[in-house]
């Protein structure tokens, strides 16, 4: 996606390595960015005339709804990166960190965003027993 943060494009394009320490040379550019690729990955619904945010109503999450790398962890992660440098952005960052929690809850608290499969299990489990290990 071309809106995101160039850094994001580089940690994905040089092999997703999570002890790499990100260089962000400009905090403000990709704060802007973050922000941007952000809004521009969210539903419809959640859009307002202005196409500005709004943290009300329920539909389908789409991308977000991705589990595993490519989903909304490197929203959060990109998050973090942002944390390391953020001075003169503290307050967007913040906002986007509020903004990402409400997402997150609504994600795991409504149907939309609830888990596909139920969880294996291979034999109930009587109370005050617990399954042996083999």
């Amino acid at each position: 996606m071309e809106s995101r943060p160039a850094e994001v494009a580089e940690w994905l394009r040089f092999g997703r390595k999570l002890d790499k320490n990100l260089h962000i040379a400009d905090e403000a550019s990709y704060a802007h960015l973050w922000v941007t690729w952000w809004t521009l990955l969210q539903p419809d619904w959640r859009k307002d005339e202005h196409g500005g945010l709004i943290r009300a109503g329920q539909g389908p999450w789409g991308w977000l709804d991705h589990p595993g790398k490519n989903g909304l962890f490197i929203a959060l992660l990109s998050l973090m990166w942002w944390k390391e440098v953020a001075d003169c952005t503290s307050a967007e960052w913040q906002e986007a960190v509020t903004d990402i929690g409400w997402v997150m809850w609504q994600m795991s608290t409504t149907a939309e965003g609830a888990q596909k499969r139920p969880i294996d299990t291979e034999e109930p489990v009587e109370k005050g027993k617990r399954p042996r290990l083999q």
